[in-house]
């Protein structure tokens, strides 16, 4: 896949014609992007929720999915 460089073209390239479900799937990526607004002078990460300043480790996921510990997400706030 290619992307334009111009931020402001609309403009994705393919070395072939796409597949139904590939036009799809390429929708649904576009949606997504759709809110997200990039600064290059701010500070980004990924955060970890379970362990914020230890980071994602396969042990901690494990430890995170085999616990009897409550959710980190309300299920109530999930159906809004």
């Amino acid at each position: 896949m290619i992307v334009s460089s111009n931020l402001w073209e609309d403009v994705w390239r393919w070395r072939r014609r796409l597949w139904a479900w590939e036009e799809e799937m390429v929708a649904e990526c576009r949606a997504l992007l759709l809110d997200v607004s990039l600064s290059p002078n701010v500070s980004d990460k990924w955060v970890w929720l379970p362990d914020p300043s230890g980071g994602y480790s396969v042990r901690g996921a494990y430890d995170f999915l085999t616990t009897k510990e409550a959710p980190l997400v309300d299920p109530v706030t999930e159906l809004v």
